[in-house]
């Protein structure tokens, strides 16, 4: 039989058969290091690395940039021709409707 009845409250320091053990961040005993100009996300190799990835963003950017105008000026391109041809067949519609009117008279 155990100790205490279990109607009976536990003694303080144990929950039930277990006692109440303080549970603490496995990392909690090692010093906090704050990031200061040592630490390795400022290092100047991680600097460099940065400065290129801006770099390569940049050159991207700006090839993205080129190939949107190329698209743009093709598609200006086409709006052009297609208006060309339907101004074409408007005066040849216009064209014929005169002489049709001509041979009214």
């Amino acid at each position: 039989m155990s100790a205490h009845n279990n109607l009976d409250p536990p003694p303080s320091g144990e929950v039930g058969p277990y006692r109440a053990v303080e549970i603490s961040p496995p990392f909690a005993h090692l010093p906090q290091k704050e990031m200061t100009r040592e630490s390795p996300a400022s290092s100047p190799a991680l600097s460099r690395r940065n400065e290129l990835n801006s770099l390569t963003n940049g050159h991207e950017f700006q090839h993205q940039i080129l190939q949107l105008k190329k698209q743009q000026q093709l598609q200006q391109q086409i709006l052009l021709q297609h208006f060309q041809a339907q101004q074409q067949q408007l005066a040849e519609q216009h064209e014929q409707q005169l002489r049709q009117h001509l041979k009214l008279w």
